[in-house]
């Protein structure tokens, strides 16, 4: 089932009407009209009236009493094929997947793990760039889009169920974007995080701790960054530095600067929806890698 041109939805409004990288979003649409079974017109219609009967619903999440609430919301829900899909193919979307893959390349990075990683987009375009990229979210039909795309793009990445316990792996990255803000446990995700990490890994997160609904409230507090960093320090996260809406830094040294700059972290540093870079080091470990 093909789109004969790209839909356009008129009932976008605010973040989901950012301007599309044309080609991501016409390939999404294909693959989600095949997963779903009908066209992006009737997919649409059906987001929409599912966030009609949600919303009162999506209200309660800001001050939800157990992660089993978020988990079955999740695992029953449709609306985030949708939204998720045209999420991920903004221009500004498609453009910090480059960049990411472009930090993940300076800083020697090959063996990736997306964590809480929706659809999957990152994980087919890391794949596709030769990274070994797997995936892991809550189940439900997101995780089963997930699985579906990455058998239509010809990638078998390894993918874990979020809600069961992972085995101790051996990553050098962890991403984390725009997951931090759902959880309602963060601290036990980042003690799994950093038992996921090798020592001298880093994980790399964008998370933005307001805005309520889904955005949890009892995670406003890691808007503060020397809150967050305190909760990420007793994990053995050591705040490298931060990058404002990915403009310079890190990314603006791909081409030309050491790793000893990268390494020195800024100071007075807000979190605004910027990357934030963590790296796992090991008390035993601390001195080896300073200086």
């Amino acid at each position: 089932m093909r789109s004969a041109k790209l839909y356009k939805d008129p009932r976008l409004r605010g973040v989901l009407n950012r301007p599309a990288h044309t080609n991501a979003r016409r390939k999404v649409y294909e693959e989600i009209e095949k997963f779903c079974g009908k066209p992006i017109t009737n997919i649409a219609d059906d987001y929409w009236a599912s966030s009609e009967r949600e919303s009162e619903l999506l209200q309660t999440f800001a001050v939800a009493n157990s992660e089993a609430e978020i988990v079955r919301y999740y695992a029953r829900t449709e609306r985030y094929l949708y939204e998720l899909a045209i999420l991920e193919t903004k221009r500004s979307r498609v453009k910090r997947f480059i960049k990411t893959a472009n930090l993940l390349s300076f800083i020697g990075v090959r063996k990736v793990l997306d964590y809480g990683g929706g659809i999957g987009g990152l994980v087919i375009f890391l794949r596709q760039r030769g990274f070994e990229c797997d995936y892991l979210d809550v189940p439900g039909h997101t995780f089963n889009f997930a699985l579906f795309r990455f058998k239509q793009n010809g990638i078998s990445p390894r993918t874990f169920d979020a809600t069961r316990d992972v085995e101790p792996g051996n990553y050098d990255a962890v991403c984390a974007m725009d997951c931090f803000e759902h959880l309602f446990d963060l601290e036990s995700a980042l003690k799994k995080i950093s038992r996921l990490l090798r020592d001298g890994g880093y994980l790399i997160q964008s998370s933005a701790f307001h805005g309520g609904g889904i955005h949890l409230k009892k995670n406003e507090k890691y808007s503060d960054i020397d809150v967050m960093n305190e909760l990420f320090l007793r994990h053995h996260l050591h705040y490298v530095r931060e990058e404002r809406r990915f403009l310079p830094g890190i990314f603006a040294r791909v081409t030309g600067r050491t790793g000893a700059s990268f390494l020195a972290p800024p100071r007075n540093c807000q979190i605004a929806r910027s990357i934030i870079i963590h790296r796992k080091l090991n008390p035993q470990h601390i001195d080896t890698h300073r200086g």
